[in-house]
């Protein structure tokens, strides 16, 4: 994969700033384009997905640094917007609990822009994959 990502644009300045501290921009990629993987009808996609998305990389020979970023990626997609939706945001243990969970600050900045990043709508035959600013915008050839 040799495309990678840049800096956002000027819209959304904390977006901005997080894909500014992403240093494997090859492992972000790789988590957004594999987080919903796992929608294969067969249960929940999440773990279904983390299982996919590590046998995947590993077949495919991606590093192991970068594989556990895209890995922690698909693991982890629906950490931020689940908590800043349906959790007490004023619970202290919740954000160290979030925290602990996220683990580095390159986590965080490659979840925060996956939030929107690519939206899979359909995991059967056919699939439409639309893709949505900011990674359209942030990737360059």
């Amino acid at each position: 994969m040799h495309r990678m990502l840049s800096v956002a644009g000027d819209d959304d300045p904390v977006e901005r700033e997080m894909v500014g501290q992403i240093d494997d921009r090859e492992g972000a990629l790789l988590g957004a384009l594999l987080h919903d993987i796992g929608k294969t009808g067969e249960g929940g996609h999440v773990p279904i997905g983390a299982r996919i998305a590590v046998e995947t990389l590993e077949r495919i020979g991606v590093e192991p640094a970068t594989r556990e970023l895209a890995s922690f990626m698909v693991r982890e997609h629906l950490l931020l917007p689940d908590t800043a939706t349906r959790r007490d945001l004023t619970d202290e243990n919740l954000i160290l609990d979030v925290a602990a969970t996220v683990g580095t600050t390159e986590r965080l900045a490659a979840l925060y822009p996956q939030r929107h990043a690519i939206n899979i709508v359909d995991a059967r035959p056919g699939l439409r994959i639309e893709i949505t600013l900011p990674y359209e915008q942030a990737v360059q050839p």
